[in-house]
């Protein structure tokens, strides 16, 4: 049927309804009768026709209007005029704005009511009740950059506000933020300093972080862009944990930030960048992004830049995402079986999984939702056959065939109802076997002992922990595990006594030990630092066997423990003569001496109270052990002449008077790489290309900053001989010599520190390009 209103020639936009009683209804969006007719536009109807006598409803958002009761007949029926006219008037009216309490706004009020994207609202820094499943996430904060504030223009805005001082404040806003939540969160730096990007990825595996954030602000040429960015380390499979609270970060801080240049995709692959990708990221071994909040490049966002309060409102935007992405759950893997991660070659596992969720005890927590078609298992990196009982979220799985001795992994990966990915997917385990060092002799030496009352110089800081008591502990374990491999394990003590550092030698070649290990836990007076090292004695070329299997217990101590930016050492870079356990095994047996943490660390100290990571580390020792084994050792060195083949570099004769320096072995590595700065620049004005000396007068003045540079240099070498950025400080101080242009004993001193790199750090990347490193040609600087 057809029905047909009468009405005026108008059109109503807005959305009617025509109603019968008992709430038939056929909608009207609009309605247009041609100005010379009277007759409705025909209007299809899906509704059946309306019994005689019932009445019309015309509804829309502000009337109700009841019509006369009209009756249908074959024709149609019709609206009275003034009905409709009325009705239309109501419709079309323009209805004025009510205030948040109902007052009537005025228009222009309105309109300035709705301030444009780019203004800044308000910003309430109250931490919201999803907050709370923030405690306990372990997030490790790393404002970018630092220590660069010397060099004239880098990375700075227009006006000269700095990208690392910016980084820095957001950092220590949002730690407030995240600590207020509970969190466990941790910054790479809290002052204007220089850290290497293997340092700050070292921290992250170190803590063994939920998620790394590296906090930076962007720059282009062209001074329009402002959007933020997040990036990960590609491909998109590898960073799954990472992207999960990316998804959340990017929205966040964009809301809090205004920002207003849109690009398609704001999440970046690392690669983009670099081939390798961002290095920061690339050396992550935990989950890792880097925020790229906005552009100081733009000068109106500089000036925003360089208010506190805006960096604060920054900080809030990242804080309220990480939040968001914790409410959503964490979700995590338990190893049920096997009870030890030490196991036979053909071991079963068994892994609880738990959505992230259920520990928090609320309605319907039990229910532990986990995505069945989501859970994948890796066994060394290839794919391996599971069962998964969804009744208890359990996965089973063996080792399709007998496994090599030495170390191995399982990986397994799966989501929750939030589609989360599980942070910590990888569980390393070792294979032996009753006759894997059948008839091994090999001496643990726990180092120290029996100094507990007299030596307060080793105590863990914060647990009160005694570094001998450690190192006996992780012998033990290691003792336990050679046996079970068929070894014939030689303790150098086993109670808390003290035993002389030559006699512990002669307890291994009394019992004919083919290997030495010398078990330590490290110091010193830098907080910060507390990254592994191995050392072996002498110089690297005289001693391969120490060597070796440094770098053998070295890259298991960084891959069971969690670290990095460690490194093999000579024992020559703590004392001339070396350590006296290493120096007088060395030639009858091969020897290296561990130091897995720093016990002045807090982080360091906290891992050694922790029985777990202490079985970790004998475990990392035992598969060095197995690994150095499966290859014959070569014939050791004979015994070396008493003299060192490398003499320390002398102090130099032209400091007649040591100026005040500060303490720290950073401040005089800071103050090292500004005079570096400095000599360089006025180098490349005094002479040219060809070596040609355009300003003699400036000769002097040239080698005088680069002796200021090699005096910082010594500095911070002589008070942290060791530290990771050793090494470098070293390829500085050689290249330093070379670029002088009038001190006959600059390039022997070049020679030697390159000659030390090479013998004394030798697996660094310094000690590589000192090995193919090439004189200048004379007269060709």
């Amino acid at each position: 049927m057809v029905t047909r209103l009468s009405s005026t020639s108008q059109t109503i936009k807005a959305p009617i309804s025509v109603r019968w009683a008992k709430s038939r209804r056929a909608d009207i969006t609009s309605l247009k009768t041609p100005s010379h007719s009277r007759r409705a536009r025909s209007i299809p109807s899906t509704n059946d026709p309306p019994p005689p006598g019932w009445a019309i409803n015309i509804h829309n958002t502000n009337m109700s209007h009841s019509g006369p009761r009209l009756r249908t007949n074959p024709l149609g029926w019709r609206l009275p005029p003034l009905t409709l006219l009325l009705m239309m008037t109501t419709l079309l009216a323009p209805r004025p704005a009510r205030g948040a309490e109902g007052e009537i706004v005025p228009q222009d009020a309105e309109r300035s009511a709705r301030a444009p994207w780019d203004q800044l609202p308000p910003v309430d820094f109250s931490i919201p009740p999803y907050a709370r499943f923030l405690e306990g996430v372990r997030i490790v904060l790393d404002p970018g950059h630092g220590g660069d504030g010397f060099i004239p223009g880098f990375k700075q805005g227009p006006t000269g506000v700095r990208e690392a001082e910016v980084n820095l404040r957001v950092a220590m806003f949002l730690k407030e933020f995240l600590d207020q939540a509970g969190a466990e969160t941790t910054l790479v730096r809290t002052r204007d300093w220089d850290y290497t990007l293997a340092e700050r990825a070292a921290l992250g595996n170190r803590v063994h972080a939920d998620l790394f954030i590296s906090l930076h602000h962007n720059a282009a040429g062209n001074p329009e862009p402002n959007y933020t960015t997040i990036w990960y380390h590609g491909p998109p499979a590898a960073s799954l944990a990472a992207l999960d609270a990316s998804h959340e970060l990017i929205f966040s801080v964009g809301e809090a930030m205004r920002t207003t240049f849109l690009i398609a995709n704001p999440l970046m692959d690392d690669r983009q960048m670099y081939n390798s990708g961002f290095g920061v990221l690339r050396d992550l071994k935990v989950p890792g992004l880097l925020a790229e909040s906005s552009f100081f490049s733009n000068p109106a966002e500089e000036r925003r830049l360089a208010d506190p309060e805006y960096n604060r409102r920054e900080a809030h935007g990242i804080f309220l995402g990480l939040a968001r992405w914790a409410a959503k759950g964490l979700p995590y893997a338990q190893l049920q079986e096997p009870r030890s991660q030490v196991t036979g070659p053909r071991p079963e596992f068994r892994f609880m999984l738990n959505d992230g969720l259920q520990d928090r005890r609320g309605w319907g927590h039990e229910r532990n939702y986990i995505l069945a078609d989501s859970i994948a298992v890796r066994l060394d990196g290839k794919p391996l056959e599971f069962a998964y009982d969804p009744a208890d979220k359990s996965v089973r799985f063996r080792a399709p065939s007998a496994l090599a001795p030495g170390g191995h992994q399982v990986e397994i990966e799966f989501q929750n109802a939030y589609k989360h990915h599980n942070l910590h997917p990888v569980f390393p385990f070792t294979v032996i076997t009753e006759d894997l060092l059948a008839d091994r002799v090999i001496c643990i030496d726990p180092g120290h002992g029996g100094t507990r009352a007299s030596d307060p110089t080793r105590l863990a800081v914060g647990t009160g922990i005694h570094e001998e008591e450690t190192n006996l502990k992780v012998a033990h374990l290691l003792h336990n595990y050679l046996e079970a491999a068929g070894a014939r394990p030689v303790l150098t003590r086993s109670v808390d006594e003290e035993i002389g550092l030559y006699e512990r030698v002669e307890i291994a070649m009394d019992q004919g030990a083919e290997l030495f290990l010398s078990i330590h836990h490290n110091g010193c007076f830098d907080p910060e630092i507390d990254t592994p090292q191995v050392f072996f004695h002498g110089d690297a070329t005289a001693n391969p066997e120490g060597v070796r299997m440094s770098r053998l217990l070295l890259a298991e101590l960084e891959s069971l423990l969690g670290r990095s930016a460690g490194g093999i050492l000579s024992d020559r870079v703590i004392y001339d003569i070396g350590f006296a356990v290493l120096r007088h095994s060395y030639g009858k047996i091969p020897a290296v001496l561990g130091e897995s943490v720093f016990f002045t660390n807090p982080i360091g100290a906290r891992q050694l109270a922790d029985d777990a990571f202490l079985d970790a580390e004998a475990r990392a020792y035992l598969n060095a052990v197995i690994r150095y084994f499966q290859h014959q050792p070569s014939t050791p060195p004979s015994e070396e002449p008493g003299k060192p083949v490398l003499e320390r570099v002398p102090f130099w004769e032209w400091v007649r008077e040591e100026p005040p320096a500060p303490d720290s072995w950073r401040e005089h590595l800071t103050l090292a790489q500004e005079w570096l700065y400095l000599a360089r620049n006025l180098r490349n004005l005094t002479i040219d290309r060809t070596g040609t000396v355009l300003r003699p007068h400036d000769v002097r003045i040239v080698d005088a900053y680069f002796k200021g540079a090699l005096y910082h240099l010594e500095q911070s070498l002589r008070r942290f001989p060791s530290s990771p950025r050793a090494a470098s400080l070293w390829e500085d101080y050689a290249a330093a010599c070379d670029e002088m242009l009038d001190d006959p004993r600059a390039q022997e001193r070049a020679r030697v520190a390159r000659q030390r790199l090479v013998e004394h750090y030798p697996d660094s990347p310094q000690a590589a390009r000192a090995r193919s490193f090439s004189p200048p040609v004379s007269g060709n600087p």
